[in-house]
């Protein structure tokens, strides 16, 4: 599929697993791997001849959409490493699941909205009450080591 920047400016598309890709005015092959982040950063694919009417009725690609779903796909999957230990979608986890770079801004935004400003209030963390230690008495001391007899020639 080719792709085009839809300003004069050059678009810059670097993936997770290390692969970039420069993007610039004019419509240029772009291999699979880069499509999603194309369109996530901006970038504009060449419509095929009779595909107009085709993505005319398909909804536009929404970042916030695809980002969403992953996380609601980690919710329902819970595999170890998914989240971080305050609870929030491990970044990591989250762009690989996309398919392209998620701020943490943006995760953030997002985690929020997904679960809600009214989620309950943890519980406050409580220690076990703790019972009253008496006070250590001195040990008594020690008797006296026996003397060795001495002997008298």
């Amino acid at each position: 599929m080719r792709f085009k920047s839809p300003t004069e400016n050059t678009i810059f598309v670097a993936l997770t697993s290390g692969h970039t890709a420069q993007i610039g005015p004019e419509f240029a092959e772009l291999p699979q791997i880069f499509h999603r982040e194309a369109i996530a950063n901006g970038a504009v694919p060449e419509p095929a001849p009779g595909q107009a009417k085709i993505e005319a009725d398909k909804p536009p690609f929404d970042r916030n959409v695809v980002i969403a779903e992953a996380m609601n796909a980690m919710l329902d999957g819970s595999m170890d490493g998914d989240f971080t230990p305050d609870g929030k979608p491990d970044l990591g986890r989250l762009s690989a699941r996309v398919g392209f770079t998620v701020s943490r801004d943006e995760r953030d935004a997002i985690w929020i909205n997904l679960i809600g400003t009214n989620k309950p209030p943890a519980p406050p963390m409580q220690a076990e009450p703790k019972a009253p230690v008496a006070p250590a008495t001195p040990a008594p001391p020690a008797p006296p080591a026996p003397r060795a007899a001495s002997k008298k020639p």
